[in-house]
């Protein structure tokens, strides 16, 4: 949520569940791992966003 207060900054937090049981987005299509999907969603963020915003994926996939 956003929140006036924070002047933009924060923690975006994602679960990565599996290349199987992640959501089909354009730019998304290419990712296998939950390295892959932090770096691309970094790279997404503006300069002044990556200044403000933590990006931080969590593997929590059940593969071997």
């Amino acid at each position: 949520t956003r929140d006036p207060g924070n002047d933009g900054y924060g923690i975006y937090l994602v679960f990565w569940f599996g290349k199987e049981h992640y959501s089909r987005h354009v730019f998304m299509n290419d990712i296998s791992t939950a390295e892959e999907l932090q770096q691309r969603l970094v790279e997404n963020l503006s300069k002044n966003e990556r200044l403000k915003i933590s990006v931080c994926v969590i593997d929590v996939a059940n593969e071997k």
